[in-house]
């Protein structure tokens, strides 16, 4: 999972929590990160960027989940199931070449996105979209692969 918090992840969907906010107190946020599993990100990414709406993405360097940022705000009505809405606190787009994360790299960079953010109505579609895709492949076996 993405280190959200410098240590382990975030695992409770009711109480997310980030990076600490910044030291001045300010708790004002641009983003949000929705964390999802790794293929179903893959997936999600690829049906983003055919329907041109996919924002920056993040992935963790073992490549088992990746994450969209969002608008700030989106924590607050996602309750997605397998994934997880956190706060960004304190990252500024400036720093943009460096991902707000550690442990995560840009799957999609900031400058290669379709928009300073991925809308969080066409995120839950296409997650949605993938989730039936991938439900399709797994019922008609890998090809490939031994069932």
């Amino acid at each position: 999972m993405l280190d959200t918090d410098g240590t382990c992840g975030v695992t409770d969907r009711r109480t997310p929590t980030g990076p600490p906010p910044p030291p001045d107190g300010g708790d004002q946020h641009t983003w949000e990160l929705v964390t999802v599993p790794g293929r179903l990100g893959l997936e999600t990414v690829d049906i983003l960027r055919l329907g041109g709406g996919v924002g920056p993405v993040l992935h963790n360097l073992t490549g088992d989940t990746v994450g969209f940022l969002v608008a700030a705000g989106t924590g607050a009505r996602w309750n997605l199931l397998g994934s997880v809405c956190v706060p960004l606190h304190g990252w500024s787009r400036r720093l943009a070449a460096v991902p707000p994360l550690p442990g995560a790299s840009w799957l999609v960079p900031p400058d290669a996105a379709q928009g300073e953010s991925t809308d969080s109505g066409r995120l839950r579609h296409a997650l949605a979209t993938a989730a039936r895709t991938l439900a399709a492949v797994h019922a008609l076996g890998a090809p490939g692969r031994p069932d």
